[in-house]
């Protein structure tokens, strides 16, 4: 277990907008500007350097949003260094063994430039500053960490290697149990299955492989694949474990993991529900009391066809397309096809308040089927026109908000939002703090970074625009010497500079004008740079 008794490594609070608490794990402290906290450090033995750090998070964070190694400091013996990356690790629930994060956890390793590194007993501290524009470190609601300022970093030693907790999972899969062993392992001694013995309510469960997840990190992450998912969350699951010479040999010190009997497994999986459906019924993951913040996703399928139907919640997997963020569980649907668009499948997503994203509304929210957006429907009162389409967005008085989707077939589906763009100013030529001077009927490069690809539809309909302005008001001007010959405006996005170019075709008839040009966003935000074409 993890807990005071067993590691004195303790859930540091940072100073400044965290405050100064710390505590021992089993007794976290309540933080009210950061919905979760970090564990930072690493397991190892005196005079092993280590060369990373691990930061355990108490939330299942957005593993599609990766901070850039520069928002890091690490500072070993007075020294600061910038870490060389950053990458998420495991994710999953952490079962009651990690009291201060019963809910999830996930881990992020901080790589440390090469040829820096800290053992047991240096003085070892942590900065995170958010830099404007970069992806933050979000949970599932996609709310962002707060900055971190002189975390201590604790190098640990566990002692002998035991195990730290048993969990099976949705973020995994019903069919894996994790072991987190408190040391990691030699990779040439991994058990077999055969020696690991899993019992769910009392009936045997075959093992058919043993993995062995992040053998980089201090810890072990040891998957065992069963042969049938456990599928009941309130089941009673009990792992074995027999030892043999030479498997399971700790990295750190050599020992070998002795064996153990009937460890008692927290199973803490989400809503997954199945079963056979005939034409006008109804499959649900929802509870009777609605979303919770616990529960905060939920589904129901109505099939217009006959067969046998699922409902399986999950950690979102991949990334989202240009300029979307996903936020909340990916939701897996398996249910017969409707006969035709006229007579549809019916299927209800309901998002409780707490999962969705600062300042979003049922208007805002993207459906997104097998990576692709769902539209709203076009045709006729309960039409799937086009297929699938979004019929109904509503919101509740306490904030949960449902969408209900008519669609032909069912499969993957994830929530989205298009996140604010983050302009980050005119590039040259263009300065936006005084008047661009230029050649009535050259074209202007007009450069700027949205901070990613968001794809080329990033204009409302008649952006970008012009309107004219008294040359009067306006101050000495910039002389542009970079123009371009074109025949007419256009947009395109350079990956390797990120950077947008709009080509600006102006007009001859501007000669002797000044003007405003405006370019209005998708998401509402609004810019503008002068030209004076007097030239």
């Amino acid at each position: 277990m993890l807990g005071a008794s067993v590691i004195s490594i303790a859930p540091l609070v940072s100073p400044g907008p965290l405050g100064s608490t710390s505590a021992a794990l089993g007794g976290a402290p309540e933080i009210e500007t950061l919905g979760f906290q970090p564990l930072v450090g690493e397991f190892t033995v005196a005079g092993t350097p280590v060369d990373h750090i691990v930061v355990i998070w108490d939330e299942i964070l957005d593993r599609s949003s990766v901070p850039p190694a520069s928002d890091f400091n690490v500072t070993i013996n007075d020294i600061d260094h910038v870490p060389a990356q950053v990458a998420h690790l495991y994710a999953g629930a952490a079962g009651d063994d990690f009291a201060f994060a019963a809910d999830g956890v996930s881990f992020m390793r901080i790589d440390l430039p090469a040829g820096i590194t800290y053992e047991i007993g240096d003085e070892v501290f942590l900065d995170y500053t958010p830099s404007v524009g970069a992806d933050p470190i979000r949970d599932l609601s996609l709310t962002p960490a707060a900055a971190l300022s002189g975390v201590e970093v604790l190098a640990e030693d566990f002692g002998a290697i035991d195990v730290l907790t048993a969990v099976v999972d949705s973020y995994h899969g019903a069919d894996k149990l994790v072991l987190v062993l408190t040391d990691p392992i030699e990779p040439a001694s991994l058990a077999d299955a055969a020696q690991f013995a899993v019992v769910v309510d009392n009936v045997p469960r075959t093992v058919t492989s043993v993995t062995d997840l992040h053998p980089e990190v201090g810890l072990a992450f040891i998957e065992l694949t069963l042969a049938t998912p456990v599928i009941d969350p309130a089941s009673a699951v009990e792992v074995s474990y027999t030892s043999a010479p030479d498997t399971m040999v700790s990295r750190h010190r050599g020992d070998s993991l002795g064996s153990f009997s009937e460890w008692s497994v927290v199973v803490l999986l989400a809503d997954s529900v199945s079963g056979t459906l005939s034409a006008g019924e109804s499959l649900t993951t929802a509870d009777a009391g609605g979303t919770t913040p616990e529960d905060p996703v939920s589904a129901t399928i109505t099939t217009t066809g006959e067969g046998s139907a699922s409902i399986e919640e999950s950690l979102v997997e991949g990334t989202p397309p240009a300029g979307y963020a996903f936020f909340g569980h990916q939701v897996d649907i398996t249910m017969p096809d409707a006969p035709s668009a006229d007579q549809p499948n019916v299927i209800t997503f309901e998002f409780d308040a707490s999962i969705i994203p600062a300042g979003e509304t049922a208007e805002s929210i993207v459906l997104f089927r097998n990576g692709v957006a769902v539209a709203d429907c076009t045709g006729s009162s309960g039409t799937a026109d086009p297929s699938p389409c979004v019929a109904e967005r509503s919101t509740d008085g306490e904030g949960t908000v449902t969408l209900t989707v008519l669609t032909v077939q069912a499969s993957t589906w994830i929530a989205a939002i298009v996140p604010p763009y983050a302009f980050g100013g005119f590039l040259e030529p263009v300065d936006a703090d005084h008047p661009n001077v230029v050649k009535a009927g050259r074209a202007v490069p007009v450069k700027f970074s949205l901070d990613g690809d968001r794809g080329l539809d990033i204009f409302v309909d008649g952006s970008p625009s012009t309107t004219v302005v008294d040359c009067d008001d306006l101050a000495d001007g910039d002389v542009i010497e970079t123009t371009l010959t074109a025949g007419q405006s256009s947009l395109r996005y350079d990956d390797s500079s990120d950077t947008y170019e709009y080509v600006w075709k102006t007009e001859r008839s501007w000669d002797g004008s000044c003007r405003r040009l405006t370019l209005r966003f998708t998401d509402g935000s609004v810019v503008s740079a002068l030209f004076d074409f007097r030239r």
